[in-house]
């Protein structure tokens, strides 16, 4: 026997004395086999196992029966066989046995179950297929993420899974790979039994036989739908931010060159009769001034810079005002169908804005409808929702929200598209349907109240928008319309700006109107004019970005020179400071370039008004 055989075989006599045994049994007994002949069995098992076995060996020899046993010996385990042996007379004299080492055999076989309990419990999924791509396992995981039984699935191939998001080039490319015998990772999309589609960062390994031929496949897929999700909401809250930030860059000298020609426009309209040539282009260059000034409030909105008035209010009566605009401008071919609850929760928002949400996304449905028509669906209701929602724009805390829900059965919004319709400027619709800036503007009114904004779309079958807004307790306070005040008179104002141009400009709106105005492009200059003769000032007016002295420290000086005095702050958007913050400070007004005329003018009339009644 050589040593190479794992089993340890052996023959006793009745008095326990070893007649033969092989070379691994007397390596497991630690002597050479020529010194353990005749050696007593008994005496060389010694302790708890050694007499479990001698105590077996009896038994067997006592009833002519085989026994079977295991035991652990010096850390190994082990498996034992007495039977008994025949003499010529047919007496049982001798004891065979044979002794095997399973401990490895059993580790494997703890393995195998600890695999197959981990499979059986993770969260990810597992696919065992044959060589031709036959299911022949699938774990709970995967029933649990699919929908799919595993008897439904039995003898089926994975194409069940397959989505639209991937062509046959892409599978072709997996089973190339894989009948090599080579693994495939990558990302995934696929579908689920209901339809939906879920990412997953898969594996496919071949396994193969002992022959080296591949007789089974295992798929690994985890599903990373809610990170891709994460990821893009990221990436899409960097990209707005930094549109944003550009937005913002640009819109001081753009309000500026506007500011010019609007008030431009306002004095020669007030200086122009009603037959002169020239009044219909200088109407329509004042339209194109609006229309820009228009332009960069919604980038503005859009960058979260632009001037909010939240106060408590419902959506339920401005969603009505909405549609009553709109069941008057909308074609016939669209019909408006509405679902909104009577008693709707309280949110602190600009009611302006809110209008201009549902209007944008009323306007995107019916534009996505085209001439054939069909049906526009508003609805609003409560929702509430915990820390697992996700949304396409926005990350809300959880909590209780006003959905508005704005529905269209137009031509939906393609795969490619939906993940950049809330960029700026990106349209799917033709340059004189509009100009890309409606959703951009949802995006940035709806984030900046800390809501979200959901997409659901399919091509062909129309689009769902979601908006959340977050909900608050307060009763809507009862408000009262402020009056229209006139602006004229005759007090000094001191201006400053540093665009020499619009400095000019506002100086004839206001000698217009009849005040006497020192204007200045210097805050330095301006500051030392005014505390030579501080009392000789009505009312300063101050543009927020200047060099050497920005327009709130020159204002914080006026205030500590005299406490109380009316400073105005006018601003191209208001990065760096708010309106809140600005009225900390003392200053009466934040008006937000381009102007009017009669806006500017209201409110020095009405702060002026408010200072003299003040005095008397």
């Amino acid at each position: 026997m050589g040593v190479n055989v794992k089993v340890s075989l052996g023959l006793i006599d009745q008095e326990g004395r070893l007649l033969a045994l092989n070379e691994h049994l007397a390596a497991s007994l630690g002597r050479p086999a020529s010194e353990l002949l005749g050696a007593n069995y008994r005496e060389l098992v010694v302790g708890e196992t050694g007499r479990r076995r001698w105590e077996n060996a009896l038994a067997v020899l006592r009833t002519g029966r085989q026994v079977l046993f295991s035991d652990d010996y010096r850390g190994r385990h082990f498996e034992h066989c007495f039977y008994p042996v025949r003499d010529e007379q047919g007496r049982f004299t001798r004891l065979a046995f044979y002794s095997r080492d399973v401990t490895m055999l059993l580790r494997k076989e703890e393995e195998r179950i600890r695999l197959a309990a981990a499979i059986e419990q993770a969260p990810d999924l597992v696919i065992i297929t044959s060589a031709d791509g036959i299911v022949q396992y699938v774990n709970p995981g995967f029933e649990r993420n699919t929908g799919y039984a595993r008897n439904e699935i039995a003898g089926q191939t994975t194409r069940f899974l397959r989505s639209n998001e991937h062509d046959d080039v892409f599978y072709e490319a997996i089973r190339e790979t894989i009948s090599r015998g080579v693994n495939w990772s990558g990302r995934m999309v696929s579908r689920r039994k209901d339809g939906s589609l879920f990412e997953s960062d898969a594996t496919v390994s071949p396994v193969q036989n002992e022959a080296g031929v591949i007789s089974n496949y295992i798929w690994l897929m985890h599903d990373v739908s809610t990170e891709v999700s994460l990821e893009r909401q990221l990436r899409q809250a960097q990209k707005m931010e930094a549109v944003g930030t550009l937005a913002g860059g640009i819109a001081h000298d753009f309000n500026n060159i506007l500011s010019l020609i609007l008030g431009h426009s306002e004095l020669l309209l007030e200086l122009l009769s009603d037959n002169e040539p020239a009044l219909l282009s200088v109407r329509q260059i004042a339209k194109a001034g609006n229309r820009g000034a228009e332009l960069v409030r919604q980038i503005l909105t859009f960058s979260r810079q632009a001037e909010r008035r939240c106060e408590p209010c419902r959506i339920g009566p401005i969603l009505k005002e909405a549609l009553r605009f709109l069941a008057a401008s909308l074609p016939a071919t669209v019909e408006i169908q509405q679902r909104i609850e009577e008693e709707t929760g309280v949110i602190m928002a600009d009611p302006i804005q809110i209008y201009q949400v549902v209007m944008n996304l009323c306007t995107n449905a019916y534009q996505a409808m085209g001439t054939e028509g069909g049906v526009l669906e508003l609805t609003l209701d409560e929702v509430e929702f915990d820390a697992s929602f996700h949304a396409d724009a926005g990350c809300p805390f959880p909590g209780k929200y006003m959905r508005l829900s704005v529905s269209d059965t137009g031509s939906g919004i393609e795969p490619g598209v939906i993940g950049r319709i809330f960029e700026p400027f990106f349209s799917t619709k033709k340059p004189s349907e509009g100009t890309g800036l409606g959703l951009s503007t949802v995006h940035g009114i709806v984030t900046g109240y800390g809501g979200a904004v959901t997409v659901r779309s399919a091509v062909g079958e129309g689009s769902v928008f979601e908006i959340y807004l977050p909900q608050m307790a307060a009763e809507i306070p009862v408000e009262s319309a402020m009056e229209e005040l006139p602006g004229a008179g005759s007090e000094r104002i001191l201006f400053v700006d540093d665009d020499p141009d619009l400095s000019q400009m506002v100086g004839m709106m206001l000698h217009q109107l009849g005040y006497r105005v020192d204007a200045f492009t210097n805050s330095l200059a301006a500051f030392e004019a005014f505390c030579a003769n501080p009392d000789s000032y009505d009312l300063v007016i101050v543009d927020q970005i200047m060099p050497h002295l920005m327009g709130v420290e020159l204002a914080k000086r006026i205030l500590q020179t005299r406490p109380g005095f009316p400073v105005f702050l006018l601003t191209g958007y208001s990065e760096g400071i708010t309106p809140e913050q600005a009225r900390e400070l003392g200053i009466r007004e934040f008006i937000m370039k381009p102007f009017s005329t009669r806006e500017l003018g209201g409110l020095i009339r009405k702060t002026l008004d408010a200072v003299a009644a003040r005095r008397n």
